[in-house]
């Protein structure tokens, strides 16, 4: 059947517009978000944002000590010179050089940032398979339970929105890549020193969590089982993640403990 003049119009626009759609994807999927910024270090910024993630760590510590409600916050810009600098931070508890960025690279992932906003934490790296930024929205909250729970709240490659079923099969390779360690509670960094391994740990439970089971929120000190403190609740906003805490203590402690709210 010949299609009439209107017919071959309506097809012709109709294409059109498919191969504008097309084309306006691959600008916002090409196109790099103005949110994503890693940061560019030289040795030298490497090498002081490493002590600087070494006494912030002590400064949590130290609170943590007081047996007394305290608040801990990083801020986005803090967070991403932490992840430039991950291989120095690495080899302070024991990696061997180059073991952050290859475990990035083994994921298909390289110059990872953070984004700080709006209740998410927003994970950006460049994909090395397809040269193109991609992101991820995580929602932190915890439940009456006083467990973590980590959804994916949305996901971006560029610009372009896509449905967060796409990006599953990374998560799947992150969490195998990162599997949780068997164990409840987390582990506190030991107030003798940095120990990048038990903050690694709490991170790989976090990333086992996306969508998953919800993970405890106590942490203890390896120095004294009678130091813990739990996160109440987890603030995310204009760059800034603050967690709150408050301390556990053991029935014997009862005279001087302070409500947990």
């Amino acid at each position: 059947m010949r299609l009439g003049r209107k017919g071959r119009i309506v097809l012709l626009s109709v294409a059109a517009v498919a191969a504008a759609g097309a084309l306006t994807a691959y600008i916002l999927a090409s196109s790099v978000p103005s949110y994503y910024r890693p940061a560019r270090l030289t040795v030298a910024g490497k090498d002081a944002a490493m002590r600087e993630f070494r006494r912030r760590l002590m400064d949590f510590n130290n609170d943590g000590q007081k047996n007394e409600p305290f608040n801990w916050t990083v801020t986005q810009d803090q967070l991403n010179r932490y992840l430039e600098s991950m291989d120095e931070i690495a080899i302070q508890g024991g990696a061997k050089p180059g073991s952050g960025h290859r475990a990035m690279e083994s994921v298909g992932l390289a110059a990872p940032a953070v984004v700080l906003d709006g209740g998410c934490v927003r994970l950006v790296a460049k994909s090395l398979q397809y040269q193109k930024v991609v992101s991820m929205d995580l929602s932190l909250a915890i439940g009456p339970d006083s467990r973590l729970r980590v959804s994916l709240a949305g996901a971006r490659i560029g610009q372009l929105p896509m449905p967060t079923s796409l990006v599953r099969s990374l998560v799947d390779r992150l969490r195998a890549k990162f599997v949780q360690r068997p164990g409840g509670e987390m582990t506190a960094p030991a107030i003798s020193g940095l120990d990048s391994s038990q903050v690694a740990l709490v991170l790989q439970r976090v990333i086992s969590a996306i969508d998953g089971e919800p993970i405890a929120t106590e942490m203890t000190w390896r120095i004294t089982t009678r130091k813990r403190v739990r996160v109440t609740r987890i603030d995310i906003d204009a760059g800034r993640l603050t967690l709150h805490m408050v301390p556990v203590l053991r029935p014997e402690e009862n005279g001087r403990q302070m409500p947990i709210k």
